[in-house]
């Protein structure tokens, strides 16, 4: 991480993805491909709610001493996700990572 950075490094390449990649990839989505968020919903920094909105781990601050850029979104409802219901992910799912994954 480079000093004096608002955003955590930790970018995802495309095609290394891990479980649950597909799914962040699917709903925590912003301008271009938000690499950074995919991987900190991965490592269970931010999480989506069933509700649709984004949650940000106060870990990210505590472990990373950044973040602010994500907080910013924080209780936010998501900007862009699919409009097929079918394609979004599965409220069991999100569930799953809200008690499995999300470093609350």
């Amino acid at each position: 991480m480079s000093a004096g950075s608002s955003r955590a490094s930790v970018l995802i390449s495309p095609g290394k993805a891990r479980f649950g990649a597909t799914s962040a990839a699917m709903i925590v989505e912003a301008p271009a491909t938000r690499a950074d968020r995919h991987k900190l919903f991965d490592l269970g920094y931010v999480t989506v709610t069933p509700d649709l909105r984004l949650e940000v781990s106060p870990k990210l601050k505590t472990e990373w001493q950044n973040g602010r850029e994500y907080y910013a979104h924080h209780g936010q409802p998501l900007r862009m996700h699919p409009a097929d219901q079918a394609s979004r992910p599965s409220k069991e799912f999100l569930m799953w990572h809200n008690e499995n994954r999300f470093r609350a």
